[in-house]
């Protein structure tokens, strides 16, 4: 998500069901347009009910390159 406005999304969105035992999350995605301001966004956290939410080890990696398809 750009961090600036128009705050538009860079490309990825996802809903995760989360639940009381700890999980393991792994994306992919390749943005449909750069910026050098971005953030990353946990959004709608609000709209579950009750409790805490706790992250650990978020990071962001390079990718590869994705060139074009056989043929």
């Amino acid at each position: 998500m750009m961090a600036h406005d128009p705050w538009s999304n860079l490309g990825f969105s996802a809903d995760i069901n989360l639940t009381t035992t700890w999980q393991v999350f792994a994306f992919t995605f390749a943005p449909h347009t750069s910026d050098t301001n971005a953030r990353i966004n946990f959004s709608n956290m609000g709209l579950a009910a009750g409790g805490s939410f706790y992250f650990t080890d978020v990071s962001l990696k390079p990718g590869g390159l994705i060139g074009l398809k056989p043929g």
